[in-house]
Formats: C-alpha cells, structure tokens, sequence
C-alpha cells in the first residue's frame, strides 16, 4: 500500500503542477458541501488516510494537501470507497500566518481535505476555519449556463 501511495501522489503532483485543472478536474469527486450525513467510515479509509500521510512525509518531493487527498481518493476510490474531495479558502490573519511557519505570508490561505459520509479523513487538521468552494461540476455548470 505504501508503493502504490508513493506512485499515486507522485501522479497526482505531476497532475496539480504541469496539467491545467480542466483537464483533470472530472476524474476527482468533489460533491462535498460539509452538509452530508455522518456515517461511519470504514477502517480501510483511516488505513489508507495513515499511509498516504506518512509516504507523504518521506517522498523527494513536497506532497501537499490537494495532492494527499487526490491520491487518497484514487486508493480508496479503487477499494469500493466513495469520498469527496473538498478545496476551501479562508482569508489568513497575522495570528494564522504565524502559525503556517510554511506558508509564505497572503492574504488568502487554500487547503484541501477528503471527506467519507461528512467526515473527514485527510486533511482535516483546521478545516472548520476554512470555507468550501462549491464542487467543480457545479461551477463548471454554472459558467456554462
């Protein structure tokens, strides 16, 4: 589980830094509104969340949030699991600058986390703080409407 983790969040950084979002933006589900039931999420989902975090932090590469959680999915989405991916923004403060000793200083902070049955399971570390672009089917429908 581990190699494959390191091959997916290597494809799906190779996808977020050198192919145009349109182009790939289909193949992830983003139907998450932070509105859903809660319902249990199955053990293999917190297994497959653990490994994609720890293979994250050992990659030559940065894996960042949008990465381990397309990846996550990819795995999860493979087993028979259905998750949500969801992107939000939040308008960053001089105290959560502070606090993202990694992020340099803007004024809008992105992040992205994967959701199963309104729970979150990677990336869920201040998502509250951050609020939920709508999902990308949705905007797309809006644009071209």
């Amino acid at each position: 589980m581990a190699v494959e983790a390191a091959v997916l969040l290597a494809l799906a950084r190779f996808l977020v830094v050198f192919v145009r979002l349109r182009r790939w933006r289909h193949r992830i589900s983003t139907n998450a509104t932070g509105q859903e039931e809660r319902a249990p999420v199955p053990t293999l989902a917190w297994t497959v969340s653990w490994v994609v975090r720890r293979v994250a932090e050992v990659v030559p590469f940065t894996a960042v949030c949008l990465q381990q959680a397309i990846a996550a999915q990819w795995m999860l989405r493979w087993r028979g699991v259905a998750s949500q991916l969801a992107v939000g923004v939040r308008r960053e403060t001089e105290a959560s600058r502070a606090a993202a000793e990694s992020n340099p200083p803007r004024r809008l902070s992105y992040h992205a986390w994967l959701q199963i049955g309104g729970e979150c399971v990677i990336g869920c570390k201040e998502v509250g703080t951050y609020t939920a672009f709508p999902p990308f089917e949705t905007a797309g429908q809006r644009l071209a409407g």
